[in-house]
């Protein structure tokens, strides 16, 4: 069944990768006269899509904590994982020992608190974006960090209290899915911590510069400003660059981070769904529709990103590659985990 599974994910990709490099060599010479057809920042589907889109992302770390929170283990518990990897680590014979009980103490007391606080952190993440954009919307103000703490600190003892509840097994598969919801998370922060090597200039921001859209430093501000459709025929796009190219934003452009689309690759996030249908004998059906709704997904938010004026479409195609592409390793390995029973 899982050869299956897995043949059906080659030809997805395969799919996938053609599409993807298609729009990707389309955009390389046509990504300005796209963003120009495309641009309504008007559009309030494609507000939403900016403000709540990311959620698939913002999802992943309170949960993946949660779980990882109650599958902490003892000291030669560690030890016996960490020696699947790397075989000359061996447990502690003596369990008794006065050794073993004070390491094994000191570990428990760190993997409780630490592994605590992250939970908190990672419902932070949802609960913060999801709020603060909300309370946006209607006009109100933003609440403070200390407020928000102390609502994640009391939504997590509830939500582990709540997992506490799933059996033994299914916490250890969902231990593995935890594991490479982080991962993905990681190597997707850290796709967007490098976007501003490219220093791409974005569309709606040489927009916001040449119709007076501009912050307290006489930058453009592009983000909460309000643009109109029309607003593109009196810009000067003269900071367009390539994605290939390193481009210059000349000291009046906020925000020169465009390639690649950040909203994009984290939304690929989404194919992760994949994974439990592999883990799970009873959700093996539905396999191939959690590869074709994340696509749709993917694509839905590619496309809000341009008619925002936020990206060019090879920021997008870009971004998918990328995003699917760390999806994929992370596959990859939590599959040779699982086999070897390291994780899952």
């Amino acid at each position: 069944m899982k050869e299956k599974s897995n043949k059906g994910l080659i030809i997805f990709s395969v799919v996938f990768y053609i599409i993807a490099s298609a729009f990707m060599i389309y955009g390389t010479f046509s990504d300005m006269q796209v963003d120009m057809a495309l641009f309504n920042p008007e559009n309030n589907f494609a507000r939403f899509a900016e403000q709540f889109s990311q959620v698939v992302y913002w999802g992943i770390w309170g949960s993946a904590f949660t779980i990882i929170f109650l599958c902490r283990r003892d000291f030669n518990g560690c030890l016996e994982v960490i020696g699947k990897v790397f075989p000359f680590i061996k447990p502690f014979n003596n369990t008794d020992s006065k050794v073993y009980k004070i390491l094994n103490t000191i570990l428990k007391v760190i993997l409780t608190a630490g592994f605590f606080v992250l939970a908190v952190v990672g419902w932070k993440k949802l609960i913060e974006n999801l709020t603060k954009n909300i309370l946006l919307n209607l006009g109100k103000n933003d609440l403070s960090q200390a407020a928000y703490f102390i609502i994640c600190a009391v939504f997590s003892a509830v939500m582990i209290f709540l997992f506490s509840k799933i059996d033994k097994n299914t916490l250890k598969k969902l231990e593995g899915l935890a594991l490479a919801g982080v991962l993905l998370g990681i190597f997707y922060k850290i796709v967007e911590e490098c976007k501003g090597i490219t220093n791409r200039v974005r569309f709606r921001e040489m927009v916001a510069y040449s119709n007076g859209f501009l912050n307290e430093e006489g930058k453009s501000n592009a983000t909460h400003a309000q643009l109109t459709k029309a607003m593109a025929e009196n810009t000067d796009f003269s900071a367009f660059t390539p994605w290939y190219k390193i481009g210059d934003d000349m000291g009046i452009y906020r925000h020169s981070d465009s390639f690649p689309s950040g909203h994009t690759t984290y939304c690929c996030s989404l194919f992760l769904s994949y994974l439990p249908c592999l883990a799970f004998e009873k959700l093996r059906k539905l396999a191939p529709f959690t590869l074709v709704f994340s696509s749709l997904y993917v694509i839905a938010v590619a496309f809000t990103r341009m008619v925002a004026g936020a990206h060019y479409l090879t920021d997008v195609a870009g971004a998918a590659i990328i995003g699917y592409s760390l999806f994929l390793i992370v596959f990859k390995l939590y599959e040779s985990f699982t086999k070897k029973g390291i994780i899952g």
